[in-house]
């Protein structure tokens, strides 16, 4: 399950079979790309730098990847909404969204020839000017990130933890691929499995020796409160399982108007008198 935007498109994709839609956004122009050295001249013309070395041109095909893992409480997945996904921009995210887009080996391997060059014009090799050479031009290289970082994304009913979410960016220095995974929050009351929910509740022995009814609040606000009606002498030990089908996760992939779910499994546990 995941949802993607492409060029100046928003494109989803979600659902157990994949289903998507489409949403025009604003495309930005731009002259470039990429450009290694974020259009500082002077570094290209710099005697120490290749006049056209062609890993700049490698670089500007590939662009920035940034993944990242946000969590979502369970019951906003259950019932949908519209949640903000903050993006992390760290020159450690940097480095690893150049890695993942594939841009960082052109950067390495544009550095160490310019290095290389450097040797072959001088007669002798100073380590720490070729560190600090190598290092600077790798920084200089790495893709800025995206202007953008707050990301408005409507949740659709029954996504579960993993669905990905992407953006495709495209602003005037920086074309970039955001990617935001699902990870599903902590619930004090439910979890979830496949299409099923599980809870827990604690009853007295007493009141178990006569019929009874339990209410638990749904995890959708718009939802009415579960009723789990439990049959005189029906639990007989602890661990008790009831079932109550479809009370469980929404089934499908979110396009058609069925509301199919899958069951709610409630265990059963003694409490004292």
């Amino acid at each position: 399950m995941w949802a993607d935007t492409r060029g100046s498109t928003v494109h989803c994709t979600f659902g157990e079979n994949g289903v998507s839609f489409q949403v025009r956004r604003r495309n930005y122009a731009s002259s470039s790309t990429y450009n290694p050295f974020f259009g500082m001249s002077d570094m290209r013309s710099a005697q120490f730098a290749p006049r056209r070395s062609g890993f700049g041109d490698v670089a500007s095909t590939k662009r920035a990847h940034y993944i990242q893992e946000v969590s979502v409480p369970l019951e906003v997945l259950h019932a949908g909404g519209v949640t903000d996904f903050t993006l992390n921009t760290s020159v450690i995210d940097r480095y690893k969204a150049a890695y993942r887009g594939g841009t960082l080996t052109p950067i390495l391997l544009q550095a160490t020839l310019t290095v290389v060059m450097t040797w072959l014009r001088s007669q002798k090799v100073n380590w720490w000017l070729s560190l600090f050479l190598f290092t600077s031009i790798v920084h200089l290289n790495i893709p800025p990130p995206p202007t953008k970082t707050v990301y408005s994304t409507t949740i659709k009913r029954g996504w579960k933890g993993g669905t990905k979410v992407k953006y495709n960016i495209v602003e005037e220095r920086c074309v970039a691929d955001v990617t935001f995974v699902l990870k599903e929050g902590k619930h004090k009351t439910f979890t979830r499995s496949g299409n099923d929910l599980f809870c827990n509740v604690k009853v007295s022995p007493r009141r178990l020796r006569r019929e009874c009814t339990l209410y638990i609040d749904s995890l959708s606000p718009s939802e009415q409160p579960i009723k789990v009606k439990i049959r005189k002498g029906e639990v007989k030990k602890d661990g008790h399982i009831i079932t109550i089908k479809g009370r469980g996760w929404r089934k499908g992939n979110n396009t058609d108007n069925s509301d199919e779910c899958g069951d709610l499994h409630v265990k059963v546990h003694f409490k004292g008198d």
